[in-house]
């Protein structure tokens, strides 16, 4: 297995994020869960190992910061849990990061460093993805910024 096909615990992952989508409380950064937005409800990220260890890399317009997490941190998130239509836990999801590198798009640019951040099972509603959203802010924001937004 190469390391292009599996994500290792201790990798780190960076993620651009748009300026309008972190407050600064007492100094420290607080991302909001608008950080990890994705149509998909799988927020991607670049492997830090496969872009040089540069978060520029992972930019995606002038105005954006990059933070960044780790996979272990991202696969130990417990907390994504689908309730019954009475408020109890039904079905707890696994969060897992996979490589999930760019060649040959019709519009987006090569990227081998990109990963996606996916759930097992995938999620049955926006109310389960945004509890994933909320807990990757909440890791993000404790490192701060690698690159802060212009």
């Amino acid at each position: 297995m190469t390391i292009a096909d599996e994500v290792e615990d201790e990798e780190t992952l960076y993620r651009s994020v748009a300026k309008d989508c972190f407050t600064l409380v007492d100094g420290k950064l607080k991302l909001a869960s608008t950080a990890f937005n994705d149509p998909t409800q799988k927020p991607s990220i670049d492997r830090a190992n496969l872009c040089a260890f540069n978060p520029a890399h992972a930019k995606q317009g002038f105005a954006h910061g990059v933070v960044a997490l780790t996979a272990l941190s991202v696969r130990q998130i417990a907390d994504v849990i689908h309730n019954d239509e009475h408020g109890q836990p039904k079905l707890a999801h696994q969060i897992d990061v996979i490589p999930d590198p760019i060649k040959n798009h019709l519009t987006l640019p090569d990227n081998p460093a990109h990963a996606l951040i996916v759930a097992h099972p995938s999620f049955a509603n926006a109310q389960v993805f945004k509890k994933l959203k909320k807990s990757l802010a909440r890791i993000a924001s404790q490192g701060g910024w690698l690159i802060a937004p212009n």
